[in-house]
């Protein structure tokens, strides 16, 4: 029981990473100088275990960059433990 506690905090400590990177600029594209924005990007920590793999597949895949569209960058960190984990976080 307390594994699925644990993963469960996990991946709700993940989406709410990935959805704080989810905003909008009111600026429009263009900075302020005349010059393109940067590309957005969106780091994403998982662990690697198995109880991650449909994140790897996704990614593999291209799920998360068809989602996020093609001017966002991901990045993807994968971590063997929660502590480096939540040292990253």
């Amino acid at each position: 029981m307390k594994k699925q506690w644990l993963l469960s905090m996990v991946l709700i400590l993940v989406l709410a990473g990935l959805l704080s990177a989810c905003g909008s600029n009111n600026e429009g594209s263009a900075g302020s100088d005349g010059e393109a924005a940067k590309p957005a990007t969106v780091k994403i920590g998982l662990l690697k275990n198995v109880t991650h793999a449909p994140a790897f597949i996704a990614i593999k895949n291209g799920y998360f960059q068809k989602a996020f569209g093609d001017d966002v960058k991901i990045e993807v960190q994968a971590f063997d433990n929660g502590s480096d984990f939540s040292t990253a976080m």
